[in-house]
């Protein structure tokens, strides 16, 4: 399934695992993609958040809020062991399908983590409000496409200097 996928990419699902875990939840969903996409590709983010490093820790701030928002009650949660296999909410699938679309729409072979904001952004849900709130939305993350912000090989290794 993510042969297509960059390692930033690959990374950012992880990270979203990795934070389903720690949140004690039974399925990757799209506040845990964010978060593993705000991790994974912070080369980024300076490039789409005006204030940088600022307006990241509040947009990782905003997300973090989005768990508790939804009544869960986090305290109570058991982590979930990271060698287990843990399938992917539904919204979560929808994003990561419409990040493919994406990527092909832009005639990329290859989807990165742009492809994958670009994908949450129009599952349209709080984690879209989030980045609008915070001034990203699908144009400014196809700006940086066209600004010259190279896509990786999927498999290959990171681009140098670039981590």
């Amino acid at each position: 399934m993510f042969d297509r996928y960059t390692e930033k990419a690959r990374r950012a699902i992880f990270f979203a695992r990795y934070e389903a875990s720690q949140h004690g939840l039974a399925e990757i969903d799209t506040r845990c993609l964010q978060l593993g996409i705000l991790r994974a590709a912070q080369d980024m983010m300076p490039r789409l958040l005006a204030s940088g490093s600022e307006e990241l820790a509040r947009l990782s701030a905003d997300t973090e809020a989005l768990f508790t928002q939804t009544g869960e009650e986090i305290a109570a949660a058991q982590k979930v062991a990271t060698n287990v296999d843990m399938p992917v909410s539904q919204a979560a699938r929808r994003a990561l399908a419409y990040a493919a679309e994406e990527s092909a729409r832009l005639h990329h072979k290859s989807i990165d983590p742009r492809h994958l904001l670009l994908g949450l952004l129009r599952e349209n849900g709080p984690e879209a409000a989030c980045w609008k709130a915070h001034g990203v939305g699908p144009e400014e993350v196809q700006t940086d496409f066209v600004r010259g912000g190279k896509i990786d090989d999927p498999g290959a290794p990171p681009t140098p200097g670039v981590r």
